[in-house]
């Protein structure tokens, strides 16, 4: 069930991202909305889920990039390495959680994305890419990490998978 369900919300987000929210939109910057299910999929669920999820993302971003085959779901795999912060139990909240890793993994996507095109041939000016992609896309993943987070944990919790929110770190 949890494949199914994954299955669908990533082709709804690459719909939305590619034909509603693409070039044609006209916006200066747009979320990474395959990036944040998969992070925001392995915190409600677990490390395992977001690699499941990062694959799965990778392999449908790859079918409607122009990009090398296999960057979007190295860099989708990488992005979700980021939520084995969450062991460590640095916050009360997973939603301050998600509101951290979001662009943490959001960089680590970007940086995996221009390592890749840099040593698949293409040319890369590194500071032009972090000015022009790598800050708007910080900020605006962050901004809607919020809505995205309320809505896979719902999807988590109908899936079996509950969880309160609040994780309590003892010392001693």
């Amino acid at each position: 069930m949890r494949f199914a369900t994954l299955l669908a919300l990533a082709l709804l987000f690459l719909v939305i991202q590619t034909v509603v929210l693409g070039p044609g939109a006209g916006l200066l910057v747009r979320p990474d909305l395959l990036l944040l299910l998969v992070v925001l999929w392995g915190l409600t669920l677990g490390v395992r889920q977001g690699l499941m999820a990062g694959a799965m993302a990778g392999l449908l971003s790859d079918c409607v990039s122009a990009a090398p085959l296999g960057m979007h779901v190295l860099a989708l795999m990488a992005a979700s390495l980021v939520v084995a912060v969450r062991r460590l139990e640095l916050v009360e909240s997973r939603f301050a959680l998600a509101l951290v890793i979001a662009p943490l993994g959001t960089a680590v996507y970007y940086g995996v994305s221009v390592l890749v095109l840099q040593f698949s041939g293409w040319p890369v000016d590194w500071p032009a890419a972090a000015a022009a992609r790598l800050a708007p896309a910080l900020l605006i993943n962050t901004a809607v990490t919020a809505p995205l987070y309320v809505l896979t944990s719902l999807i988590a919790e109908r899936l079996g998978a509950p969880y309160t929110g609040v994780v309590v770190r003892r010392i001693g």
